[in-house]
């Protein structure tokens, strides 16, 4: 009996990608650092909250310089995956800041997941005083409940 060439199994795994049942963990939300600041003075919020969207365990709350540093998510899978083909996709992490007085902040910050294990921030974040109208709003809307 002749033995089977070996060159069309690889030539096939090379080209087809591979899923093998190894357990991994893989990123889903990469750590992130940055500040947030008052929109009109510039001056840094603490005790301003802020989460990765769809990540709540990943929610902290700013320092007194305003900074902040969130964890990166991992989550575990059964298998591996490999893929020759595939590139360094862009994805965006949602942000939301609140802070009561302010204006609640949604923020998108793009990630490359296959090299970047950290984002940072190279602008702060700025959020916007609620106006003496909207506050005067918000409290009539809450002794009216």
């Amino acid at each position: 009996m002749k033995p089977l060439p070996l060159a069309p199994f690889i030539a096939i795994l090379l080209f087809t990608g591979c899923v093998l049942p190894i357990p991994t963990s893989k990123v889903v939300a990469p750590s992130i650092q940055g500040r947030v600041v008052h929109a009109n003075t510039g001056a840094p919020i603490d005790l301003a909250g802020v989460v990765v969207e769809d990540h709540k365990e990943a929610s902290v709350v700013t320092a007194r310089d305003g900074s902040f540093h969130t964890d990166q998510i991992t989550r575990s899978q059964p298998f591996w995956v490999w893929w020759p083909f595939g590139g360094d996709s862009v994805e965006v992490v949602k942000l939301r800041v609140a802070r009561p007085g302010f204006e609640k902040h949604k923020e998108k910050v793009p990630w490359h997941p296959k090299t970047q294990s950290a984002v940072y921030l190279s602008q702060p974040i700025a959020l916007k005083p609620k106006t003496a109208g909207d506050l005067i709003d918000e409290a009539r809307q809450r002794v009216g409940r």
